[in-house]
């Protein structure tokens, strides 16, 4: 019987063992970003831990901005912010040098703008590289539409 005794303990012993182990390396959770609209998105993360990077963030800022619009010349400052509607739009504040906020969706690196937030319709594009954006949009104004391009040096 000490035999049966001496076998079932060390059998039963690494059982517990193995079974310890296990609880211990499945109960870990991984961290890292949870939101799979982020840039940063990780499949494997169990726990958001806070990096989630989304493809609005390398537009935010105060951008100089040199512009060509219906054949004249204008230099204006813009902001760029984070919107409350989602992580996909911005506010493009004071763009195209008329004092109003644009809203814009973010897809990878270019805000798509179709906004008309007056009397004003915006429709254009706006694309980065690096610390620059570069942009071209129609400007309508009652019947009058104007064709604006130009860039802008981010600050």
């Amino acid at each position: 019987m000490k035999n049966f005794n001496q076998t079932f303990s060390t059998y039963f012993f690494t059982f517990l063992m193995l079974l310890s182990a296990s609880i211990f390396f499945t109960s870990c959770k991984k961290e890292g970003c949870t939101d799979p609209l982020a840039e940063s998105y990780n499949a494997d993360a169990d726990e958001d831990d806070g990096s989630c990077v989304y493809a609005r963030d390398k537009f935010l800022g105060t951008f100089n901005i040199s512009e060509t619009c219906a054949g004249d010349n204008y230099n204006y400052p813009i902001v760029i912010s984070e919107s409350s509607i989602g992580v996909n739009t911005v506010l493009l504040q004071d763009f195209g040098g008329y004092g109003e906020t644009v809203k814009g969706t973010v897809s990878g690196s270019t805000i798509s703008v179709s906004d008309t937030p007056t009397t004003i319709v915006y429709n254009g594009t706006i694309t980065i590289s690096g610390s620059t954006i570069t942009f071209s949009y129609n400007l309508t104004v009652g019947t009058n539409i104007l064709s604006c391009f130009g860039n802008g040096i981010k600050q």
